[in-house]
């Protein structure tokens, strides 16, 4: 079997209409957090520095963090339901990692963040009345 040509129209990077997802990088999920996961913390200074570069280009960077406040997905729901205080609304181990956000720091509204169940039932139609984040 051949190996495909690693850029062709259909995959190569258009970084010039590209956004940046960052997915679950908040303090928790670091080296000692209430939920760590391994090797979060170790990637966190190639991502701070193309978090960076996409900034300096003005291209959009997202960041989908997670809340658990009663919607907690199945990995964490026994250990959330018996106390763990794992990135709740508000708490200092739902903010995003240091070094992520622009300077000044920017606030997560967990009061505003739409759940997952919004999100699949109508999440766009919630966002477009105000009360998506």
């Amino acid at each position: 079997m051949s190996t495909p040509p690693t850029n062709d129209a259909f995959t190569e990077p258009h970084l010039q209409t590209s956004a940046l997802l960052v997915i679950d990088t908040q303090a928790d999920f670091l080296d000692g957090g209430t939920a760590a996961v391994a090797g979060t913390s170790a990637v966190l200074p190639e991502l701070a520095r193309l978090v960076a570069a996409y900034r300096a280009a003005g291209r959009p960077v997202v960041h989908v963090v997670r809340l658990y406040d009663g919607d907690v997905d199945l990995v964490r729901r026994a250990a959330v339901r018996a106390g763990a205080p794992v990135v709740r609304p508000g708490s200092a181990g739902a903010r995003v990692a240091p070094g992520l956000l622009p300077a000044p720091a920017v606030e997560l509204d967990g009061v505003r963040a739409m759940s997952a169940a919004e999100v699949a039932h109508g999440g766009a139609q919630a966002a477009a009345a105000g009360r998506g984040c």
